[in-house]
């Protein structure tokens, strides 16, 4: 019975480092692609900037910026911002239905991890489109009311986001075991952090506040209830 425990022990540990080589290796081609986006976005104003005669006629109350480009921008942030809104709503059902489980399996750890990974991707993905819209918007008076817009309709898309998933904090054998798992304590599911490599049930700790937990939230306020880091404006 030992021997079998060390080689699952074994095993999730290679399919940990598995993941964390695949993560490194996302973030550097997205990191690639930041750098690429930059160096098009630069090109592009300086491009701007030579054919402003020529291009009178598009230019508006944007700022200076053919509206053309703006409504791609925007198309462009609004679909990546669902996708993030998306994946962290499969990474949070997924990552529950695991902590639930009676039967957990080295596929269902997987799984989770791999949503966790999708969520990190998704995010910066968003976050890099969401920066090129901002670009776009440089100059234009309602910036703030087109942004709040643009974060209102994303969440009218994934209307499940935000909502609950758990009626009860979750216990501290279970934020113990997803912190083992992920290295992430969840706050809207109960979890707290008690020091830097330990998490424990809200109930233990007094600072429970399930309705903030559960709120509703829009793209640019949700670090704090479901962890995930927020679409910079």
């Amino acid at each position: 019975m030992q021997n079998a425990t060390d080689k699952v022990s074994r095993l999730q540990h290679l399919v940990n480092g598995l993941n964390q080589k695949l993560t490194k290796a996302k973030n550097d081609t997205l990191t690639q692609l930041v750098k690429c986006e930059k160096n098009t976005t630069n090109a592009t104003e300086v491009i701007q900037e030579m054919k402003t005669e020529e291009h009178k006629e598009q230019i508006g109350a944007t700022g200076g910026v053919p509206q053309d480009n703006v409504q791609q921008s925007r198309a462009d942030s609004l679909t990546s911002t669902v996708e993030f809104l998306r994946a962290a709503r499969k990474r949070d059902s997924t990552l529950l239905a695991w902590t639930n489980s009676i039967n957990r399996t080295n596929t269902s750890g997987v799984s989770v991890l791999t949503a966790i990974d999708d969520v990190a991707l998704a995010h910066r993905s968003a976050k890099i489109a969401r920066i090129l819209y901002v670009r776009q918007l440089k100059g234009n008076r309602n910036k703030t009311m087109l942004l709040k817009q643009l974060d209102d309709e994303a969440m009218e898309s994934v209307p499940e986001y935000g909502t609950k998933l758990v009626e009860e904090p979750l216990t501290t054998e279970k934020c113990v075991d997803i912190y083992k798992l992920s290295g992430q304590c969840p706050r809207h599911f109960g979890c707290t952090t008690k020091s830097a490599k330990v998490c424990i049930s809200c109930t233990e700790s007094g600072k429970c506040v399930l309705p903030t937990l559960h709120k509703k939230n829009s793209t640019s306020s949700s670090h704090n209830q479901t962890h995930d880091t927020k679409v910079s404006r």
